[in-house]
């Protein structure tokens, strides 16, 4: 088990397709709207982007 583990976790592969990357992991962890720093934002900014985040249900809610 440990060896499929380790083989499938940074697997080339995703949907059974080459991607071409050594490791597909990062190109998903990269698609979810919280990873890396936050935008420097004003308050009006942050508002318009926390309500988006909340209506898309990505975020529980505004805090």
């Amino acid at each position: 088990m440990p060896t499929l583990q380790a083989i499938a976790a940074h697997s080339p592969f995703f949907l059974g397709r080459d991607t071409g990357w050594a490791s597909h992991r990062s190109v998903e962890w990269a698609r979810w709207p919280g990873v890396g720093p936050a935008p420097l934002l004003s308050e009006p900014d942050y508002e318009r982007l926390a309500g988006r985040l909340v209506r898309s249900d990505t975020l529980l809610d505004a805090g």
